[in-house]
């Protein structure tokens, strides 16, 4: 993504369970995001961009900025968010035995180690919270995989939120389809860069 978009990309590396428990990996990514603006980079120049779990990180970092009345970044971009630790969409069901990826029992076990008891507090699960005033957003699933009803549950409570939102479901696809150099991943990360870009107001 970097590279097809041309842009200087911060990774934070947050601290991951299950060492470190929530709310570990969101006081690290607000750090990461409070630095950032610190020196002197504008919000309105700033994208974020995450991943399955990061890319539901994301989304509760959005989450915890609104809470804090910080400025938000100007888009975000979720590749098959993990946004619903409560597993409540029928994906987790129906897609078991299509999604060569990801494995119901093993997300069982990272719930507990990260935020068991938490599961419904919006800055764990951000399909509960408030999603009003959130940045411009583009997700990413594929119709095969588990979390494939976190997306839509995200877009939607996006969309009834007022934001701006496009959800790409790519069928036949798996958990983050974007990362393995299909010819479907290469449209998606061609499209994402072509999103960020814009949003950030730079020429092609």
């Amino acid at each position: 993504l970097a590279a097809q978009a041309r842009l200087t990309v911060f990774c934070a590396a947050y601290r991951l369970a299950p060492e470190y428990k929530y709310p570990a990996a969101l006081d690290d990514a607000l750090t990461a995001y409070r630095y950032l603006l610190e020196k002197g980079y504008a919000p309105e120049k700033i994208a974020f961009a995450g991943e399955s779990a990061g890319g539901g990180l994301c989304y509760c970092l959005l989450l915890k900025c609104k809470e804090l009345g910080l400025p938000m970044p100007r888009c975000a971009v979720a590749i098959s968010p993990w946004a619903d630790l409560t597993f409540s969409g029928a994906s987790y069901y129906n897609n078991v035995f299509r999604d060569p990826t990801l494995i119901r029992e093993s997300l069982a076990y990272y719930v507990l180690a990260y935020a068991v008891g938490r599961e419904y507090e919006p800055t764990v699960s951000p399909i509960y919270g408030d999603l009003s005033g959130l940045p411009d957003s583009l997700l990413f699933a594929g119709s095969d995989e588990i979390l494939l009803d976190d997306s839509r549950t995200l877009y939607k409570k996006l969309k009834a939120g007022g934001v701006d939102a496009e959800l790409v479901v790519e069928p036949g696809m798996w958990h983050v389809y974007p990362l393995y150099g299909t010819p479907e991943s290469r449209r998606a990360v061609k499209k994402m860069s072509a999103f960020v870009r814009q949003k950030l107001g730079l020429a092609d």
